[in-house]
């Protein structure tokens, strides 16, 4: 296993206002390729980037389940407001390739953890949102011998 990625969906800041029309849902995106020798080798920005396609592609199927769980409660279904990171301040890395896909800071004090959040709020419409993702920027993984062979089904 290289590390993991997750989404965790939290409502917005603004769904207990009786002004909006529906809940928000903001989704807090985690990644973590955890072996040393395997960072900084495309290995997260893949990941990003197919977690960012992934999220796009099935938003409407995500929300759905999301909401099937607060409409019981009363409420309308929900929309997509942003996605977030939050970030040690000093890992300079991990902010670069956020920010390399359009997060954007949301301020360069950190938070009293040492955080700084970045943000990407979500395109307008449905699948057609992957455009919004310069995927010619997709570098493919670099990898040695010895961990392909390693990572191979055979």
């Amino acid at each position: 296993m290289l590390g993991d990625i997750n989404l965790f969906l939290v409502e917005g800041d603004d769904s207990d206002s009786a002004d909006a029309p529906e809940p928000s849902v903001v989704g807090e995106v985690e990644i973590m390729i955890a072996r040393k020798d395997l960072q900084r080798t495309g290995y997260g920005r893949a990941a990003l980037l197919a977690f960012l396609w992934y999220i796009l592609s099935y938003r409407s199927e995500i929300l759905q389940e999301y909401s099937s769980h607060i409409v019981q409660q009363g409420s309308n279904e929900a929309a997509w407001k942003y996605l977030r990171v939050k970030i040690d301040s000093s890992n300079a890395r991990s902010i670069g390739l956020f920010e390399s896909v359009g997060f954007e800071k949301m301020s360069e004090e950190p938070n009293y953890f040492g955080e700084l959040e970045l943000r990407w709020f979500m395109p307008e419409g449905g699948t057609e949102g992957r455009e919004s993702i310069d995927w010619r920027n997709f570098e493919k993984p670099q990898i040695s011998q010895h961990d392909a062979k390693e990572y191979s089904s055979d």
